[in-house]
């Protein structure tokens, strides 16, 4: 007997959750209530259901609804209260609540320094200030630029800035086009900056340390060695850092252009693609090990904690985490002997990032990550089952084909909201970039396991480097040609809603039509 399947919300019980929490994170952000209000409706939403689940069995089942709705906005407020305590502006201590003219702050570094063209760039918490002859406690994140001289240059991550400057509100570029760096910076609760000179700070003696950002640091270090050692030109060493690690500081600018023009930027940002090449490179080593008890477990811990180093090690992006949440749940399920939908598997991953911070929710890079992966979810198959190709080379390359075009349905609107151009020959780009890019990522994968060898690690780098120089050179060829690119395409929000109204119809009439056939 054939039984009927199961509706998606309730094989998929994670999209359920994550909707409510997501329309709390929204609303908050743009229409905040007041710590009372959320208090009140968390407190209501929790007494509901605990009357409902002492109640009898008959009034649950009658009023089910209730349940239903208690819960829904449960997870509704729940999202606006982690916006509301992960919003830095709430605190009392926020340095956008003090005097900033001409104020003394005691700030520590957060991260590593990146060099700009006239300047260093540092990212810091304000943990004091002076006030009447006095520190205070404060908070803040803001953005500093170190004149280049030689204090600059001893100035490292962990290290403590006195510092006398004004802070500033962070301002959009001049003659940007589309892209709100305000908005951008207060979605990482940065609000302020400052220019500092040579006087007007005093490097303090002492350095805080933390073992495993340590450790990331050194990690980072060594592998930006190795790879500065081995690809010696300029272009590739800036790229070779990029696509293993994401380290963008030596990344060519116009090269960069070069490769949003042509819609192959992805390979560039680390994502699921450079998560799932690493997790099948160690499936493949681990299969090395003898079967036993011992190491049943061994493996998953190894995976797992393989894939969080490299995670963090690549700057922990929504894009790159999201991979990292998902391959986690699946060496879990191995684990225990279970299999998880990918539906449920990518609306929990999801839940549990928003949940870590909410204001990933307006990120660009999280909302290509998960929309991407849905669309290959979605299209993939349908798109594939279109043509039906004998020969398995021609077959190979009409699924990559298909895995692309798959990509682009869901990504396609929010690209155009966000970049306001299209690239008109991202399908034959991407079919070259997308398995040269997993290849050079392989062989820099291979280059600082055999960086302890100099002669082989010379000549892996130096067949890296021709791979980055073909790839590289393909692209900036790509771009030239005619017609590459349409530009001044300005889609406003609402418009985008409509393009995904019509994407979601077309996929209810396909549906149906499929049905009958």
């Amino acid at each position: 007997m054939k039984y009927p399947a199961l509706p998606l919300w309730k094989e998929a019980p994670f999209i359920r959750y994550i909707i409510p929490l997501s329309a709390g994170i929204f609303v908050q952000w743009y229409h905040a209530f007041t710590f009372t209000a959320l208090l009140c409706g968390l407190t209501g939403c929790t007494v509901l259901i605990i009357i409902f689940s002492i109640s009898r069995l008959s009034w649950r089942f009658y009023f089910s609804y209730i349940f239903g709705w208690s819960f829904n906005l449960l997870l509704f407020f729940m999202g606006s209260l982690l916006v509301y305590v992960r919003d830095e502006r709430n605190k009392q201590e926020w340095i956008g609540r003090k005097p900033l003219q001409e104020s003394i702050l005691l700030v520590r570094i957060e991260e590593p320094l990146s060099e700009k063209p006239r300047s260093y760039r540092a990212l810091a918490i304000v943990e004091k200030m002076i006030v009447k002859d006095r520190f205070i406690t404060v908070n803040g994140r803001v953005i500093l630029y170190l004149g280049k001289d030689g204090r600059a240059a001893g100035v490292k991550q962990g290290h403590r800035l006195l510092m006398k400057a004004t802070l500033s509100p962070i301002k959009n570029f001049p003659n940007a086009t589309g892209f709100d760096y305000r908005s951008y910076c207060a979605l990482q609760n940065i609000y302020h900056q400052s220019f500092l000179k040579r006087s007007s700070y005093l490097l303090l003696p002492g350095r805080e340390e933390k073992f495993f950002g340590e450790f990331l640091f050194f990690l980072r270090e060594r592998t930006l060695r190795i790879l500065r050692t081995y690809v010696t030109g300029k272009k590739e060493a800036g790229m070779a850092e990029a696509l293993l690690i994401g380290y963008k500081d030596d990344l060519d600018k116009t090269l960069v252009q070069s490769y949003v023009n042509t819609g192959v930027v992805h390979v560039i940002a680390i994502s699921g693609l450079h998560v799932g090449l690493i997790y099948t490179i160690l499936l493949l080593v681990l299969r090395a090990l003898p079967r036993g008890a011992y190491t049943r477990w061994a493996k998953p811990v190894i995976l797992l904690a393989a894939l969080w180093v490299f995670s963090l090690l690549a700057g922990g992006s929504p894009s790159v985490l999201r991979s990292a949440v998902m391959f986690s749940g699946i060496v879990l399920g191995k684990s225990l002997g279970r299999k998880n939908g990918i539906y449920n598997s990518l609306a929990a991953s999801a839940f549990l990032l928003l949940c870590y911070n909410p204001l990933w929710l307006f990120d660009a890079g999280f909302q290509l990550s998960y929309l991407a992966v849905l669309s290959l979810v979605i299209f993939m198959n349908p798109l594939y089952n279109i043509l039906y190709v004998q020969n398995k080379l021609l077959d190979g390359v009409w699924k990559m084909a298909a895995v692309t075009l798959a990509a682009q349905v869901l990504t396609v609107p929010i690209c155009l909201y966000y970049f306001q151009q299209f690239p008109n020959l991202f399908l034959l780009t991407n079919m070259v970039a997308v398995p040269l890019s997993s290849v050079i990522l392989v062989m820099e994968i291979a280059l600082c396991t055999f960086s302890f060898y100099p002669p082989l690690a010379h000549w892996t780098g130096y067949l890296t480097e021709r791979l980055i120089f073909m790839l590289n050179g393909f692209i900036e060829y790509m771009e030239k040609m005619p017609f590459a690119l349409t530009k001044n395409l300005v889609v406003s929000f609402y418009q985008v809603m409509v393009l995904y109204g019509i994407i979601l119809l077309s996929m209810q009439l396909i549906r149906i039509r499929t049905k009958k056939d």
